[in-house]
C-alpha cells in the first residue's frame, strides 16, 4: 500500500477511535459503562493515574484494526458502503463479540452488561469505518 493509503488509514483510525470517545463519555454510554465495571469516575481516573498506556494501546488498536478491515474491503473489491459496513459489522461480530462471549462463558462473574457495552462499541465503529473504508479508498 502506498503512503496515501496509510495516511487515510490513520486519519480513520484517530475516527475508530473519536467514535470510542463518544460511546464511552457521560453523555452516551460512560456512566452504563462505570456502573457496569462498578466504579465511579473519580476511581478510575485514580488507578490510571498519569498512566496514557491504555489509551495509547486503544489508539494502536484502532489503527491496526483500520488496516485490517482496509485489507479485507481492499482484497474483496467491495465498493458498495452499506455491503462495507455489513462486512465490518459480521467481522466485529465473528471474532469479537463471539470471543467475548466466550470468554463470559468460562467467567461467569464477569458483567455480561460490559460485554454488550464495549462488544456494541466494537460492532458500530467497524461498521462506520468499514463503509467509510469503502468510500474512500
Amino acid at each position: 500500500m502506498d503512503a496515501i493509503i496509510w495516511l487515510k488509514i490513520l486519519v480513520l483510525a484517530v475516527v475508530w477511535f473519536g467514535v470510542g470517545a463518544i460511546w464511552y463519555s457521560p453523555w452516551c454510554l460512560g456512566k452504563a459503562w462505570m456502573a457496569a465495571l462498578d466504579k465511579t469516575h473519580a476511581e478510575i481516573e485514580a488507578e490510571r493515574g498519569p498512566n496514557k498506556g491504555p489509551l495509547m494501546i486503544a489508539a494502536l488498536v484502532s489503527f491496526i484494526q483500520t488496516a485490517i478491515l482496509g485489507f479485507v474491503i481492499g482484497h474483496l473489491k467491495i465498493d458498495s458502503v452499506f455491503m462495507a459496513a455489513v462486512t465490518g459489522f459480521l467481522m466485529a461480530a465473528g471474532f469479537g463479540l463471539l470471543a467475548a462471549w466466550r470468554s463470559d462463558a468460562f467467567r461467569p462473574s464477569q458483567n455480561t452488561r460490559l460485554v454488550w457495552i464495549d462488544s456494541g462499541y466494537d460492532l458500530v465503529s467497524a461498521a462506520i469505518i468499514a463503509g467509510l473504508l469503502s468510500w474512500w479508498l
